[in-house]
C-alpha cells in the first residue's frame, strides 16, 4: 500500500513539475523569440545603414571631383 501512495506521489509531483517548467519555459522561449526579433531587426538596420554609406562614398569616387579626380584621370 505505502509504494502505491509513493507511485501516485512521485506521478504528481512529476505532473507538477512538468507543467511547471512548461509554464516557466514558455514565456522563457517567447523572450527569446523577442529578444532574438529585436537584434535581427537591428542588424538589419544597422547593415541597411553601412551600406547606404558604401554606397555615398562609392559614388564620391566614381564622380572623382576635386584633386583626387584629375590625379586619377592623369595616371589612367
Amino acid at each position: 500500500m505505502q509504494s502505491v501512495i509513493h507511485l501516485i506521489f512521485s506521478a504528481v509531483s512529476g505532473t507538477i513539475l512538468v507543467l511547471a517548467s512548461c509554464m516557466l519555459a514558455a514565456p522563457l522561449l517567447a523572450l527569446l523569440v523577442a529578444l532574438g526579433c529585436i537584434v535581427g531587426a537591428w542588424l538589419t538596420v544597422r547593415r541597411g545603414c553601412w551600406e547606404t554609406r558604401i554606397h555615398a562614398l562609392e559614388q564620391r569616387r566614381s564622380e572623382g571631383s576635386g584633386i583626387r579626380g584629375l590625379h586619377r584621370s592623369t595616371l589612367g
